[in-house]
């Protein structure tokens, strides 16, 4: 969640030099937390983790910076071990439940990217290959089945950014459309509106 709120509203008025002393230290509090105790062996490790590596890499005035992501990349490494077959699906074997932690590995990628900090290419490419899940088990309408209690999940998240008033990096809302200005066109999905994919 950081990435996007700190994105959007970062630079706000209210986002004063005290909010963001206590947003920092919050990370740090977060950090310290997730350090000393982490979840079992299942998606929520995975998010936990990836939390530790944004909070890292969000925090590189902290000392300990470089080694809580050097912690956090070595725990991604356990898990993502064995909860992603070779086929890149999450071993939980429902969509909803890829979606939760991969979303949140790929916003470690992108929070990486931000910062211009190297990841391991083993990370990278588990992060494409898991979602080139979402090519092979999206339905025409571009959602991913419903195969548990998890609601449908779009294969782009862009579009539900857009839905609730916040923009994507490089994607502009234009009156209900959706314009993708880096090389992606919309898709106008039946019964969904716009659903940008790439081309």
């Amino acid at each position: 969640m950081w990435p996007p709120a700190l994105a959007i509203m970062g630079d706000h008025d209210v986002f004063d030099d005290d909010l963001h002393a206590m947003v920092a230290r919050s990370r740090l509090d977060h950090m310290r937390y997730m350090l000393a105790f982490c979840g079992g062996a299942n998606n929520w490790y995975q998010v936990e983790a990836s939390g530790l590596a944004i909070a890292a890499l969000f925090s590189p005035e902290l000392k300990q910076s470089e080694a809580v992501l050097r912690i956090a990349l070595r725990r991604l490494k356990w898990i993502n071990s064995f909860a992603y077959y070779d086929d890149g699906f999450q071993f939980e074997l429902t969509h909803g439940y890829h979606v939760f932690p991969t979303s949140s590995l790929f916003a470690v990628v992108q929070t990486a990217k931000a910062r211009e900090v190297s990841l391991p290419d083993d990370f990278t490419s588990l992060v494409e290959k898991a979602h080139e899940m979402y090519l092979y088990a999206a339905q025409p309408d571009f959602l991913l089945p419903t195969f548990n209690d998890c609601n449908p999940n779009p294969t782009d998240p862009a579009s539900c950014w857009v839905r609730r008033g916040m923009h994507s990096i490089g994607m502009i809302s234009d009156g209900g459309r959706l314009t993708e200005m880096k090389g992606r066109r919309p898709i106008i999905a039946p019964t969904r509106g716009t659903m940008p994919v790439s081309t």
